[in-house]
């Protein structure tokens, strides 16, 4: 009897074996194990694609519900013509600095904002543009990007901040906002009511802007192809509806550090692509 079984698992073996081998990637890896990477920051990614539309509603009415954890927030961007894929490194140095509001030791010897009244103003990229270069420059090794493939695998971004944020003598966890595989938007409010922002990773991406004059909207969408990673720091949910009470359309645009230079900061939810996870970040 043993020696039957034996057989069958030496059988199960071989047969596992040979799947992995018939489907090893070129990174020298089965393929079950390759996990997604983010490297579409536009600028350096020749994956990218764009297709860019403007969509007119027309409306008698609307709602609006928004919240955003402060009225301005990080939106670096990568400079280092030599660094590549970058997109996960500038999200981590966005985190980074908005908790050197509270930590000043994150990003050393660069004032990062200045407080107006009950609100913080974060400065431009570039106003002490060198030094959060730097921390770009060190998560770039930290979330070994491009060291397996193009760009940072998801656990690579968490392990790489990480790393970087214990140096820096602090604390860092991370609260999944998705619920079953899908994007929990109440998940997503909590986290951000409670101060913190949240990474979202996407695989197909949109940035919109609008431009609202009373009894129509104007959304310019440009949509994306790749996989990308932005921080999202608040929402607008808005609702539209006609002479009827009737709702036409509801909106949520999320406000995001966009990680590219001079792109538009709003992520329109449910408009093409895919959202792979979304994790909220803490740092004490």
């Amino acid at each position: 009897m043993n020696k039957k079984i034996n057989v069958i698992i030496m059988v199960l073996i071989i047969v596992v074996s040979s799947f992995c081998i018939t489907t090893f990637s070129a990174n020298n890896k089965c393929e079950a194990e390759v996990a997604t990477t983010y490297s579409d920051d536009i600028l350096y990614s020749e994956a990218a694609t764009q297709n860019a539309e403007v969509e007119t509603i027309y409306y008698s009415w609307k709602d609006t519900t928004k919240y955003k954890i402060n009225s301005s927030f990080p939106d670096y961007y990568n400079t280092n013509g030599s660094l590549k894929n970058t997109c996960a490194n500038v999200a981590g140095a966005n985190i980074i600095g908005f908790y050197d509001r509270y930590y000043d030791n994150l990003i050393p010897d660069c004032t990062i904002g200045i407080q107006r009244g009950n609100n913080y103003t974060y400065y431009l990229m570039a106003l002490n543009k060198d030094k959060k270069q730097a921390v770009i420059n060190t998560l770039y090794t930290y979330m070994k990007t491009n060291t397996k493939s193009d760009g940072t695998t998801q656990e690579d971004f968490q392990n790489g901040l990480r790393l970087y944020v214990q140096s820096r003598d602090r604390n860092i966890s991370y609260i999944s906002v998705m619920s079953n595989g899908n994007f929990n938007f109440a998940n997503f409010e909590a986290e951000l009511r409670s101060g913190r922002p949240v990474a979202l990773f996407l695989s197909g991406y949109n940035f919109v802007s609008f431009n609202d004059l009373g009894t129509h909207v104007l959304i310019s969408k440009n949509f994306y192809g790749g996989n990308h990673i932005v921080v999202a720091y608040g929402y607008q949910k808005v609702n539209y509806y006609n002479a009827d009470n009737t709702l036409i359309l509801s909106n949520t645009y999320i406000h995001v550090s966009s990680g590219i230079n001079n792109e538009d900061g709003y992520y329109l939810l449910n408009s093409g692509g895919n959202m792979i996870a979304a994790e909220a970040v803490a740092i004490n």
